[in-house]
């Protein structure tokens, strides 16, 4: 071969080495712009993933502030309540004590009466002036401790009264009993034979009417009794109340009349007083209303029946 041959081979052979090195650098561009698209993909996907994540987060911690927010007011709210509690708890306290005050009162007065009829039942005895002298003042006591003919009395009504009391703490729960309950607002007169409370349930209580016979007006005066306790104390305003009738006598209408109306319905035989409910009774409580309504409002029970 000549050197003329020898060197276009050369150049031939060079050219295709060009040829390829231009190729290959051909590849290497286009894979360094993959690249780079990848990587900016990647830049910005990893952005978009960081916002997200901001986001989340600050979801997140304003979740947490608002649930900060609401467990501060509850506890707020839980600790008024304790102390709103802890008020009626002392104010029920004082009001017991007045009452056992009151109740020696009346105790005495009771002994104080008894003895005054026993000097009366003497007079009777010497003569007959004196006769329609005592007559005449026991007509005077007899409006003032009601009639006569139907109601107890303040000395009658002591008879049963522990036997009651213990009716109302061991089988409805009331735990605070009063007596001969007077209240005043006015010119308004206000007299229960017994009022029962709960420590336990503050929002409830019971008036209880004593009769020697009940009859349909002595129902209607209770439910009527109920209504305007509220308006005559602080004591019966605004709470569930229910009410009991009892007696020594129940005609059957009556008995069935108190039932169907949800008072609780107690005999009371030898000075000793038992619940005469039947297995499916449901008292039915009154909300007492300071308002000038006409009748107690029903309110559906929040307890069965003793």
């Amino acid at each position: 071969m000549s050197t003329e041959e020898r060197v276009w081979a050369i150049l031939e052979q060079t050219s295709k080495e060009i040829s390829l090195l231009s190729s290959e650098i051909r590849e290497l561009r286009h894979a360094q712009q993959e690249t780079d698209r990848l990587l900016r993909e990647f830049i910005q996907q990893n952005d978009r993933r960081m916002e997200e994540t901001d986001r989340l987060l600050r979801e997140v911690i304003q979740e947490n502030a608002r649930r900060m927010e609401e467990t501060d007011r509850r506890f707020k709210e839980t600790e008024q309540l304790i102390e709103k509690n802890a008020r009626q708890i002392q104010e029920n306290s004082l009001l017991a004590k007045e009452s056992k005050r009151e109740l020696k009162e009346i105790k005495q007065l009771i002994k104080e009466t008894d003895r005054q009829l026993k000097e009366t039942d003497q007079r009777l005895k010497e003569t007959d002036r004196q006769i329609k002298e005592t007559d005449r003042q026991i007509k005077k006591l007899g409006k003032q401790f009601g009639d006569a003919g139907n109601s107890f009395g303040r000395y009658n009504e002591e008879l049963p009264y522990p036997s009651l009391k213990r009716l109302l703490q061991k089988q409805l729960g009331f735990d605070y009993i009063v007596q001969r309950l007077a209240i005043q607002k006015g010119v308004d007169y206000l007299e229960l034979d017994a009022a029962a409370f709960s420590t336990e349930r503050p929002d409830t209580a019971c008036i209880v009417e004593i009769k020697t016979r009940f009859d349909s007006k002595a129902v209607k005066r209770l439910l009527d009794v109920i209504r305007r306790a509220a308006s005559f104390d602080l004591m019966f305003a605004g709470k569930e109340v229910y009410g009991m009738a009892a007696a020594v006598d129940f005609p059957a209408q009556v008995r069935q009349q108190c039932l169907s109306t949800g008072l609780y319905v107690a005999i009371i035989a030898d000075n000793l007083a038992m619940l005469d409910t039947p297995p499916d009774f449901k008292p039915r409580p009154y909300l007492s209303r300071s308002d000038d309504e006409t009748a107690a409002t029903p309110k559906k029970s929040r307890r069965n029946a003793a």
